[in-house]
C-alpha cells in the first residue's frame, strides 16, 4: 500500500510541475512529437533497407487510454 501512495504523490507532483494539460499539449510537447515522428520515419527507412524481406508500419495516431 505504501508504494501506491509514493507513486500517487510522485505523479501528482509531476502533474503540477508540468502544469497539467499545458505540459502534455504545450509547444514543447508538440515539438517533441514532431522530432519523434521524423526519427521514426528515418528508422523505418533504415530497417526497410537492412531487412527488405520484412515489412514495417508507421502508426500515425495513438489512442491515449
Amino acid at each position: 500500500m505504501m508504494a501506491k501512495k509514493k507513486q500517487s504523490k510522485r505523479l501528482m507532483n509531476q502533474h503540477k510541475e508540468s502544469k497539467g494539460v499545458i505540459g502534455i499539449f504545450g509547444e514543447e510537447a508538440k515539438s517533441l512529437d514532431i522530432r519523434v515522428g521524423e526519427i521514426s520515419h528515418f528508422v523505418i527507412k533504415q530497417l526497410e533497407a537492412e531487412f527488405p524481406q520484412l515489412s514495417f508500419q508507421y502508426k500515425t495516431s495513438k489512442k491515449k487510454k
